[in-house]
């Protein structure tokens, strides 16, 4: 597993399990997580994919 990987699945982690602080800073997490170059590293783009899930699943029950 690769540093970009394990960054990614240690922030999905922390978007899943912290909601309020997810939320206050969605911007910065979606222009960090949109920000990103494409990788050839499938685990990279799973755990960026599970970010944007956890993200989309916290505005969902908000909105």
């Amino acid at each position: 597993m690769s540093c970009h990987s394990k960054a990614l699945f240690a922030l999905s982690t922390i978007v899943k399990e912290h909601s309020e602080y997810s939320l206050a800073h969605l911007d910065e997490m979606m222009l960090l997580l949109h920000g990103m170059k494409s990788a050839l590293d499938n685990t990279v783009l799973e755990n960026q994919l599970l970010c944007y899930q956890h993200l989309l699943v916290h505005m969902i029950k908000v909105g």
